[in-house]
């Protein structure tokens, strides 16, 4: 294993010593309760080298996070576009109905890189489940999206039968609001962690309250629409356009708050590579 080489998501320090489980760059020992100075008691390595290492590998993978969750943003904002030209008549005969598949597949996208696990000896199978199961969620409410757009395309001739038009069609609406509200919680919860590994209490509030909206409001419309009332159903668009809304504020706003995260860091491994340069100079 390289000096780069780290493992833990969460191995942070205090007055230099090591609170959590940090696996050293060159043997594996676990470096917990040690100075963040000297060298490892196992093979000597350098624990400021490891350190450092650890924060370059946790640098990056906070960008790649970052724009995980501006990609959930755009792909949300795409579909909530797509909604509002349905209320433009003639919106949908237009071509905006291609915004529904394109917000769909950009957020799918966004989801996968967001589900990115850190990888390291605090994160076991526990989070690379977790990271799959996101995934896979994502992966199948943007299938489900496309083939509804597909077969409504197919219907009104706009577009080449690719798909016939699903013969069950509010069974198979039923069916995507139930799988995009599961993917929706496994969205939130994640952001609600990352929030949480980054000091972000408001964030991680928020992404517990979207959290819940989103689950709620799409099973609750799906499931029991036509028992809606004229006030009920005004009720149940207001519901989603403010969680809608909501969500694509969040999801920008929290990629900036990992990318603001990740310069921090880099700025503290830099700062830390020229630390032990001038302290090899110095011995040397």
């Amino acid at each position: 294993m390289s000096a780069m080489s780290m493992a833990t998501t969460t191995a942070t320090t205090t007055a230099g010593t090591i609170e959590r489980d940090l696996t050293c760059g060159g043997c594996d020992y676990n470096l917990r309760g040690l100075p963040r100075t000297g060298g490892c008691p196992e093979c000597g390595h350098d624990i400021a080298a490891t350190l450092q290492g650890f924060s370059q590998k946790r640098t990056a993978w906070l960008r790649r996070v970052s724009w995980g969750s501006l990609l959930i943003g755009v792909g949300l904002l795409i579909g909530g576009a797509y909604t509002g030209s349905i209320a433009v008549p003639g919106g949908w005969w237009r071509g905006w109905w291609l915004l529904f598949p394109g917000g769909a597949v950009v957020a799918a996208f966004g989801a996968w890189i967001f589900a990115t696990p850190a990888r390291g000896r605090g994160n076991g199978w526990r989070d690379r489940v977790l990271s799959l199961v996101q995934r896979l969620l994502g992966v199948a409410t943007c299938l489900l999206q496309l083939y509804i757009t597909a077969g409504l395309a197919e219907a009104y001739g706009l577009a080449p039968p690719i798909v016939r038009y699903p013969q069950n069609f509010a069974r198979l609406v039923e069916a995507t609001a139930v799988v995009w509200a599961a993917a929706a919680a496994m969205t939130c919860l994640r952001a609600a962690t990352l929030a949480g590994r980054v000091n972000d209490r408001p964030g991680r509030v928020q992404a517990v309250l979207i959290g819940i909206l989103a689950t709620a409001a799409p099973v609750w419309g799906a499931l029991y629409w036509n028992s809606f009332d004229r006030s009920l159903r005004i009720a149940y668009f207001v519901a989603i356009g403010v969680t809608a809304g909501w969500s694509i504020i969040f999801f920008v706003g929290f990629a900036l708050v990992l990318r603001r995260r990740a310069m921090v860091m880099a700025e503290r491994a830099e700062a830390a590579e020229f630390s032990m340069s001038d302290r090899t100079q110095r011995e040397q």
